[in-house]
Protein backbone atom coordinates (compact mmCIF):
# COMPACT_ATOMS: atom_id res chain seq x y z
CA UNK A 1 0.00 0.00 0.00
CA UNK A 2 1.21 3.45 -0.88
CA UNK A 3 -0.87 5.26 1.73
CA UNK A 4 -2.17 7.72 -0.84
CA UNK A 5 -5.68 9.10 -1.07
CA UNK A 6 -6.94 10.79 -4.20
CA UNK A 7 -9.46 13.50 -3.38
CA UNK A 8 -11.43 14.55 -6.46
CA UNK A 9 -12.73 18.10 -6.22
CA UNK A 10 -14.49 20.17 -8.86
CA UNK A 11 -14.52 23.41 -6.88
CA UNK A 12 -18.28 23.48 -6.38
CA UNK A 13 -18.58 21.23 -3.38
CA UNK A 14 -21.71 22.24 -1.52
CA UNK A 15 -20.73 19.81 1.15
CA UNK A 16 -17.57 19.72 3.21
CA UNK A 17 -17.95 15.94 3.16
CA UNK A 18 -15.29 14.90 0.63
CA UNK A 19 -12.59 17.05 2.21
CA UNK A 20 -13.64 16.07 5.73
CA UNK A 21 -13.59 12.35 4.96
CA UNK A 22 -10.23 12.56 3.18
CA UNK A 23 -8.78 14.57 6.07
CA UNK A 24 -10.00 12.08 8.70
CA UNK A 25 -8.75 9.06 6.78
CA UNK A 26 -5.41 10.72 6.02
CA UNK A 27 -4.91 11.45 9.73
CA UNK A 28 -5.88 7.90 10.72
CA UNK A 29 -3.61 6.25 8.13
CA UNK A 30 -0.85 8.88 8.06
CA UNK A 31 -1.59 9.12 4.34
CA UNK A 32 -0.76 11.66 1.68
CA UNK A 33 -3.58 13.33 -0.23
CA UNK A 34 -3.43 14.01 -3.94
CA UNK A 35 -6.17 16.46 -4.81
CA UNK A 36 -7.32 16.06 -8.41
CA UNK A 37 -9.21 18.77 -10.27
CA UNK A 38 -10.35 18.00 -13.81
CA UNK A 39 -11.31 20.89 -16.05
CA UNK A 40 -14.06 19.76 -18.38
CA UNK A 41 -13.66 21.08 -21.91
CA UNK A 42 -16.01 21.41 -24.84
CA UNK A 43 -14.87 21.05 -28.43
CA UNK A 44 -15.99 22.69 -31.62
CA UNK A 45 -16.80 26.33 -32.27
CA UNK A 46 -17.34 27.08 -28.60
CA UNK A 47 -14.13 25.33 -27.58
CA UNK A 48 -12.96 26.03 -24.08
CA UNK A 49 -13.93 25.22 -20.51
CA UNK A 50 -17.39 23.76 -20.02
CA UNK A 51 -17.90 25.85 -16.89
CA UNK A 52 -17.64 29.62 -17.23
CA UNK A 53 -16.64 29.91 -13.56
CA UNK A 54 -13.55 27.69 -13.93
CA UNK A 55 -11.28 30.36 -12.37
CA UNK A 56 -13.48 30.44 -9.26
CA UNK A 57 -13.56 26.65 -9.12
CA UNK A 58 -9.77 26.21 -9.23
CA UNK A 59 -9.35 28.98 -6.63
CA UNK A 60 -11.72 27.08 -4.34
CA UNK A 61 -9.78 23.84 -4.86
CA UNK A 62 -6.47 25.60 -4.12
CA UNK A 63 -7.98 26.95 -0.89
CA UNK A 64 -9.08 23.44 0.11
CA UNK A 65 -5.55 22.12 -0.55
CA UNK A 66 -4.15 24.91 1.65
CA UNK A 67 -6.62 23.93 4.40
CA UNK A 68 -5.44 20.30 4.22
CA UNK A 69 -1.83 21.41 4.50
CA UNK A 70 -2.69 23.68 7.43
CA UNK A 71 -4.16 20.60 9.13
CA UNK A 72 -0.76 18.89 8.84
CA UNK A 73 -1.60 16.68 5.87
CA UNK A 74 0.85 16.25 3.01
CA UNK A 75 -1.35 17.41 0.13
CA UNK A 76 -0.61 18.24 -3.46
CA UNK A 77 -2.80 19.48 -6.29
CA UNK A 78 -2.83 17.87 -9.72
CA UNK A 79 -4.94 19.30 -12.51
CA UNK A 80 -5.90 17.93 -15.89
CA UNK A 81 -8.42 18.57 -18.65
CA UNK A 82 -10.78 16.29 -20.51
CA UNK A 83 -13.37 16.36 -23.26
CA UNK A 84 -14.97 13.26 -21.79
CA UNK A 85 -16.14 12.00 -18.44
CA UNK A 86 -13.96 13.36 -15.59
CA UNK A 87 -14.05 9.92 -13.95
CA UNK A 88 -11.62 8.62 -16.56
CA UNK A 89 -9.10 11.35 -15.71
CA UNK A 90 -9.59 10.84 -11.96
CA UNK A 91 -9.06 7.08 -12.29
CA UNK A 92 -5.91 7.69 -14.36
CA UNK A 93 -4.60 10.10 -11.71
CA UNK A 94 -5.27 7.47 -9.04
CA UNK A 95 -3.31 4.88 -11.05
CA UNK A 96 -0.36 7.27 -11.47
CA UNK A 97 -0.40 8.13 -7.77
CA UNK A 98 -0.69 4.48 -6.70
CA UNK A 99 -3.76 5.46 -4.69
CA UNK A 100 -5.35 3.20 -2.12
CA UNK A 101 -8.61 5.15 -2.09
CA UNK A 102 -10.50 7.79 -4.08
CA UNK A 103 -12.76 10.20 -2.20
CA UNK A 104 -15.36 12.07 -4.24
CA UNK A 105 -18.52 14.03 -3.49
CA UNK A 106 -21.87 12.60 -4.44
CA UNK A 107 -23.71 14.10 -7.35
CA UNK A 108 -26.47 16.62 -6.85
CA UNK A 109 -28.10 15.62 -10.15
CA UNK A 110 -31.52 14.10 -10.09
CA UNK A 111 -32.11 10.72 -11.71
CA UNK A 112 -33.01 12.16 -15.13
CA UNK A 113 -30.14 14.66 -15.29
CA UNK A 114 -27.73 12.03 -14.01
CA UNK A 115 -28.85 9.63 -16.73
CA UNK A 116 -28.39 12.25 -19.44
CA UNK A 117 -25.28 14.05 -18.20
CA UNK A 118 -23.62 11.16 -16.43
CA UNK A 119 -22.37 10.88 -12.89
CA UNK A 120 -18.70 11.05 -12.02
CA UNK A 121 -19.09 9.00 -8.79
CA UNK A 122 -21.09 6.35 -10.65
CA UNK A 123 -18.50 6.16 -13.44
CA UNK A 124 -15.66 5.95 -10.91
CA UNK A 125 -17.20 2.80 -9.47
CA UNK A 126 -16.58 1.16 -12.86
CA UNK A 127 -13.20 2.70 -13.79
CA UNK A 128 -11.35 3.11 -10.51
CA UNK A 129 -8.24 1.05 -9.78
CA UNK A 130 -9.04 1.21 -6.03
CA UNK A 131 -11.98 1.59 -3.63
CA UNK A 132 -14.13 4.73 -3.99
CA UNK A 133 -15.70 6.56 -1.07
CA UNK A 134 -18.61 8.75 -2.15
CA UNK A 135 -19.40 11.46 0.39
CA UNK A 136 -23.11 12.33 0.61
CA UNK A 137 -23.97 15.29 -1.63
CA UNK A 138 -26.61 16.68 0.64
CA UNK A 139 -24.63 16.54 3.87
CA UNK A 140 -24.67 20.32 4.46
CA UNK A 141 -28.40 20.67 3.86
CA UNK A 142 -29.17 17.77 6.21
CA UNK A 143 -26.88 19.16 8.93
CA UNK A 144 -28.30 22.68 8.53
CA UNK A 145 -31.88 21.40 8.82
CA UNK A 146 -30.97 19.31 11.85
CA UNK A 147 -29.32 22.31 13.55
CA UNK A 148 -32.26 24.57 12.70
CA UNK A 149 -34.67 22.07 14.25
CA UNK A 150 -32.65 22.19 17.50
CA UNK A 151 -32.55 26.00 17.68
CA UNK A 152 -35.39 27.45 19.75
CA UNK A 153 -37.45 30.12 18.04
CA UNK A 154 -37.70 33.39 19.94
CA UNK A 155 -41.26 34.54 20.55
Amino acid sequence: MSNTIVLALDGTEQSPGPVRYAKEIAHDRDANVVVVHVKELIAGRAAGPLHTDEDVRIASVRSQVADLRAAGIAAELRTSSTLRNPATAIAAAARRAGADLIVVGGTTHGALTGALAGSTPQSLLHTSPCPVLVAPAREVAVAANRDAARTPVAA
